[in-house]
Formats: C-alpha cells, sequence, structure tokens
C-alpha cells in the first residue's frame, strides 16, 4: 500500500489508496473478437512493461496469443421467472451441489441463482435503486433469463477474494474454500490486464475453460477487477463509454463471470466530478454485459458519507442512479485512519469525519440493500495502513450483523494461500 497522507482539507477526505496493485507487465494483446483491450481509441493495441522485484521473472513469459475466444457459460446462474418475461433461454444447470452456504433470504432453489422481479425503473423514470430489491423474489424455479423490464438479484451472501500478487497457477478449490468470488486483480484503463488479469488472459482457451467449469462447478465466479488504486481514469479523461465498452470486450474475450469497478479516483470525488463518469460509465457496462455477468463495485467507505463534502453526491448518488444494475458492493473498510476498528464504527455507527458510512448507515442513508453491502477488510496487517481486524474480531461483527438483519458477506484483500481459507472460516464459519 501507499504511505497514508492525510490531505490539507478542513474535512480530511479519504486517506486510502484501496486496492493497491503492483504492475508486474503491463502488455495487452488482441485476443478474439475484441477490438479494444483498453480505453483508448477502437483498435489500439498499447503495449509496455514494469519490473516487479517479486514477479517480473515469471511475468515476462506469461503472454500467451494462443488463447481463442469462446462462448461465455455458467452453470451456477438460474434465475426465477417474472411476468414480465417476454421470453426464456435455456441454461444448464451443474450437476455438482455448492459447497457454500445458501443466503437466508434468498427463495431460489439455486445457492447462486437469482432472483427476478419488476424493474422499477420500467415505469418510472424517477425510481430509486433501493427499490430494486425491496420486493420479494418469486420462488419457483426456473431457467429463464429475465426478458427487459426485470431486475434480478444475486444471492447473497458474496464472500470475494482480490487476487493481484503474481499467480503461476490458479489456487485449488481447497485453496478458496470459503469464497465464492475470485477476483483477478488488474485491468487498467491505460493498459488493459496487469498482474493476474494478465496472467488469466495468458492462459490457453482450454486451461481457462478447464478453470472456470471446476469453479463454477463448486459455486465459484471468476470475475476480473477493474481499475484500482493506480488508475485514475476521470482524472486522466478517458472517456467512460469507450472504456466500459474495452472491459466488456475483454470479459467476453476471456470467459470471465464479470467485473469488479475497483473505482479509486479520488480527486475525480473531491471535485465533484467522479459520479456522473461513473454513471456513465456503469450504464454503459451493464448494456455491454447483461445478466447473468455479475457486476460488483468496490468503494472506499467514506464516499458514502451523509456530510456534503463530496458536491457531485458520492457512491450514494451513483447507486441512487445506477445501483439496479450493480450486484454487490465490496466496502473498503479500512486505509481511513481511526475508523472501522471496531465493531460500533464498522457496523452501526461510523461517526467522525464520515458519519453515515458504517453498513447499516449505508443502508439507512444511501438507501443501500443489506445484500449488496459487503465487508471488506485486509487479510492481513501488512496488506493496509489501518483498518485490519483479526478474525475472532471479525467475526464477532459479522455476528452483531447478522443478528440484525444483515448477510451480504466479507471481502479480503488480498489472497495469501497460508492465510485466505483459515481466516473467511474462522470469520463466517
Amino acid at each position: 500500500m501507499p504511505d497514508t497522507i492525510l490531505p490539507s482539507y478542513a474535512v480530511p477526505r479519504p486517506i486510502s489508496m484501496g486496492l493497491l496493485h503492483d504492475v508486474t507487465i503491463l502488455v495487452t494483446m488482441g485476443h478474439g473478437d475484441a477490438k479494444v483491450q483498453n480505453c483508448n481509441a477502437a483498435g489500439t493495441i498499447r503495449s509496455s512493461s514494469a519490473s516487479n522485484s517479486a514477479s517480473a521473472s515469471d511475468s515476462q513469459s506469461a503472454v500467451s496469443t494462443a488463447g481463442q475466444s469462446t462462448s461465455w457459460t455458467n452453470t451456477w446462474w438460474t434465475p426465477s421467472p417474472t411476468p414480465e418475461a417476454a421470453q426464456s433461454t435455456s441454461t444448464t444447470e451443474s450437476s455438482t451441489s455448492s459447497r457454500r452456504r445458501k443466503s437466508k433470504t434468498s427463495t431460489s432453489t439455486s445457492v447462486w441463482g437469482w432472483n427476478s422481479q419488476p424493474d422499477p425503473s420500467a415505469t418510472s423514470s424517477s425510481a430509486t435503486s433501493s427499490s430494486a430489491t425491496s420486493s420479494s423474489a418469486v420462488t419457483t424455479a426456473s431457467t429463464s433469463i429475465p426478458a427487459t423490464g426485470t431486475t434480478a438479484t444475486l444471492a447473497s451472501p458474496h464472500y470475494v477474494i482480490y487476487s493481484d500478487a503474481w499467480l503461476t497457477s490458479m489456487p485449488s478449490l481447497s485453496d478458496v474454500a470459503g469464497y465464492n468470488r475470485f477476483l483477478l486483480a488488474f485491468w487498467l484503463s491505460d493498459r488493459g490486464a496487469a498482474d493476474n488479469a494478465l496472467f488469466w488472459s495468458s492462459l490457453t482457451t482450454t486451461e481457462r475453460a478447464a478453470v472456470k467449469a471446476e469453479y463454477n462447478a463448486a459455486g465459484v465466479a471468476v470475475m476480473v477487477s477493474a481499475f484500482g488504486a493506480t488508475d485514475n481514469p476521470t482524472t486522466m479523461g478517458v472517456d467512460p463509454t469507450a472504456c466500459a465498452q474495452s472491459l466488456a470486450a475483454f470479459v467476453k474475450a476471456y470467459d470471465l463471470d464479470g467485473v469488479d469497478i475497483d473505482y479509486e479516483d479520488a480527486n475525480a470525488f473531491n471535485t465533484g466530478v467522479a459520479e456522473a463518469w461513473l454513471i456513465t460509465f456503469q450504464t454503459v457496462l451493464r448494456q455491454q454485459l447483461p445478466m447473468p455477468y455479475i457486476i460488483s463495485h468496490a468503494p472506499q467507505a467514506p464516499w458514502f458519507t451523509s456530510t456534503g463534502q463530496y458536491t457531485g453526491g458520492g457512491y450514494t448518488k451513483v447507486h441512487a442512479a445506477v445501483g439496479n444494475g450493480i450486484d454487490f458492493y465490496n466496502i473498503q473498510f479500512y486505509n481511513q485512519g481511526d475508523i472501522y476498528n471496531d465493531c460500533v464504527s464498522l457496523i452501526s455507527t461510523s461517526g467522525g469525519y464520515f458519519p453515515s458510512t458504517s453498513v447499516f448507515e449505508i443502508h439507512s442513508y444511501s438507501s443501500v440493500p443489506l445484500s449488496k453491502i459487503v465487508i471488506g477488510k485486509p487479510l492481513d496487517a501488512a496488506a493496509a495502513s489501518n483498518g485490519y481486524m483479526d478474525s475472532a474480531t471479525l467475526a464477532q461483527c459479522v455476528k452483531q450483523a447478522k443478528a440484525k438483519g444483515w448477510d451480504g458477506g466479507v471481502m479480503y484483500w488480498e489472497f495469501q494461500k497460508s492465510l485466505a481459507t483459515l481466516s473467511m472460516l474462522a470469520v463466517v464459519g
């Protein structure tokens, strides 16, 4: 993580640089039908390289040009029907039962299914995003894909792990036991795939298909995470529409289950321009990646504050505008100083410089459904400047939140083979 520096504002801004990636090699290769691999002009392929002391030697040989585009399949998506569904598409259900727990609030017969319901925005352009998840899910299981005019919520809880430190092979299922979302970091707005997003793209089509089949059969989605702490697309003048199209092309070309948006352009939030960029970007991204593709975001918790210091409205504005298309939020409750270090400020009352940013305050003030609020923490103390909680303490906070009706899930930054499974199972059982 970068050094923590408190900005010289009357009211402090978030001091996190969040999910920092160590760029090992920045190479974008043309692939399949994807004409744009970064957010530059269509057809432009840029490549560069940067060394990394821990993994540069591995990354130099990681790029493969042998992969070909394959059709996207998902064996763990089982939506429910709605009256508005005008047509259906047959999908294949997994014959392997998931090892994960079923959501307490989910009524679908699929552990990782979608709960479909009428989309309020289909009849009212002013409907807020919180209404998208307020109605009861239809209980009848089906393999029909909801048509336009319906929305769907991905069943919680979401147990998320980011992987940025260079991989030489995908972790075995035993190494990711306890998780159902494995996020490969990062895809960058100006360069395309880097770090483990690059590693994934370097695998052959056959290798990716084998991993996907194994992970999906166990209920684990394989996703890419975009941007991260060193990428500031709005400040750099990146076009949000072209960027969303490029990212979607990467997801499709490399057979991923979805994408996580780790947008950390702090300057853009501080100047009130991040929100409009994100709203346009998310709108186009969801158009390009309709259900059953997963789209999550990873905002820093203070960007939901009620203080009004973010003149563009912060992530409260983003959620109100496009939250219907965001499946869940991997909220970064760390790297913000002396806050979110105990169960009170994490779960119920944040206080301090960033009021209304605990789990239940984000739900009440920003109208984010509890099922979409994922508690994000560093896996160990070295993974962040502050905000780390040991497993026993975090387990108590999770238990308290569950007792009040929350069951959104837990996110860890970042994957370590020796700690990932032990930590998550210690927290959620």
